[in-house]
Order: structure tokens, then sequence, then C-alpha cells
């Protein structure tokens, strides 16, 4: 069976990255899984690659477009 992530899992490991950003300096975290989850909190079908776990490329477009934004903000 496939090991798909669920959101509590997620957001644990979202919350020790972003905690671990913050402790060092020049390292910034960013959590674009509002750009990829439905509102149960898994990878919307539109953003899903095929296995329920993996983005395709228009999620990776999408992704990369959020972090540029948040790049503009965060350095400005």
């Amino acid at each position: 069976s496939l090991n798909i992530p669920t959101p509590k899992k997620v957001n644990e490991f979202n919350k020790a990255y972003e905690e671990y950003a913050d402790s060092k300096d020049n390292v910034y975290f960013y959590d674009y899984s509002d750009v990829l989850k439905d509102d149960e909190g898994y990878l919307k079908g539109s953003c899903d690659a095929g296995d329920g776990c993996h983005w395709n490329s228009g999620a990776t477009n999408e992704v990369a477009e959020k972090i540029k934004e948040f790049d503009k903000e965060t350095f400005k």
C-alpha cells in the first residue's frame, strides 16, 4: 500500500521545518501546502500526478509562482 502522508503528519513536519528555519540565520520557511491541498487537507486532484502524494507539473509551476511572491514580500 502507498504511504500517503495524512494532513496531521504534514502539519507536524511543517511545524518542525518552520522551527528549524527560525533557529538559523538567513533561512526562511514558506508553507506552500495551502496552494496544494483540498478542503480535507490532502493533495488537490488538480495537482495530483496520479498517486495521491506527488505533484504534477502544473502544481510545481503554481508553487514556484507562490515562492516568487513570498521572496518579493520577504526581501523588499
